[in-house]
């Protein structure tokens, strides 16, 4: 094990109780693009960056990109995240 003294102890508590997750829900104004409702979908739908480029006639970079932004409009730690976060607000049919 390692030693911490008290005052590292206190410091490494203020950072945990700090870092408190914020989810954040989606209100009216938040307005998604028909390319990013379309990337959401076929996400939720386990289409790999590939296959979603193919439909979308993008690159898989641009997919990734696209992907990578609502992660972390939404908040979203990964694609887990971010298919819970569409499903909790609605986002997909």
């Amino acid at each position: 094990g390692y030693y911490l003294n008290n005052f590292v102890n206190r410091i490494l508590l203020k950072k945990s109780h700090s870092r408190q997750k914020v989810v954040p829900t989606l209100t009216s104004e938040v307005t998604l693009s028909e390319r990013e409702r379309d990337v959401i979908k076929y996400i939720c739908m386990e289409f790999t960056a590939h296959e979603i480029a193919q439909k979308l006639d993008v690159s898989p970079r641009t997919v990734e990109a696209i992907k990578d932004r609502l992660m972390e409009r939404f908040g979203a730690k990964n694609t887990a995240g971010l298919v819970f976060y569409a499903v909790k607000n609605n986002l997909i049919d």
